[in-house]
């Protein structure tokens, strides 16, 4: 990646695997215009990175969970 297009974390976006992607990009195009944010200021952490919802549906079990919300709260605390 460019570091033209990576930076310190502005914004927090979550995601559930039941969006489709078009919702989603509609969505912060859409909240991009309306907010009057520089493109180039913005810098959105997504959620999904970091936190595999569809390993834990897919298995049926809430294994993991515990090991999903460790990991969710420390990415979150680094992105500030």
């Amino acid at each position: 990646l460019e570091d033209a297009y990576s930076g310190k974390v502005t914004h927090f976006v979550s995601w559930c695997w039941a969006y489709r992607l078009q919702s989603v990009v509609s969505a912060v195009e859409g909240w991009l215009q309306k907010s009057g944010e520089d493109p180039h200021d913005v810098f959105l952490w997504m959620c999904f990175f970091c936190n595999n919802q569809y390993r834990i549906k897919q298995e049926e079990t809430q294994t993991g969970s515990e090991d999903l919300k460790s990991i969710f709260e420390s990415h979150l605390v680094e992105a500030g």
